[in-house]
């Protein structure tokens, strides 16, 4: 995949909103591959959901999403596999650095990883 372009994308929260000032929402905007981008933007004006977007893991907006000019609303779920193994991952906010230290202080959770670093080494995983 080389280009991702949004096209007049708008979440659907956001949909008859007056006032809507955004450098990405309700415009043509193209990203290209080997390229850095900052979004930066106040809370609650959709990092996420264009995140979300752009990686299928939500539908709810207007507009259209193309990866190489295929709009991905049209792709099969072999097709988004295939670009999710090859081109396109995510790292989602609020993951925790060890699974299962939900609810647990940094400080647990940082020894419970250091447990974890050996017996992993031990059973030849990392």
């Amino acid at each position: 995949m080389n280009t991702i372009e949004l096209q007049q994308t708008l979440p659907e929260v956001f949909a008859g909103r007056d006032g809507i000032v955004s450098d990405v929402w309700h415009r043509q905007v193209a990203f290209q591959k080997g390229k850095m981008y900052l979004i930066e933007a106040a809370s609650g004006t959709g990092k996420s959901s264009l995140c979300s977007f752009i990686y299928g893991y939500r539908t709810d907006y207007q507009g259209i999403i193309t990866f190489d000019g295929e709009n991905v609303r049209k792709l099969t779920v072999k097709q988004w596999t295939d670009i999710r193994k090859r081109s396109l991952s995510m790292l989602f906010q609020e993951l925790p650095p060890v699974r299962g230290t939900d609810g647990m202080g940094e400080r647990a959770a940082e020894e419970r990883a250091d447990g974890l670093l050996p017996q992993a080494a031990g059973e030849g995983l990392v």
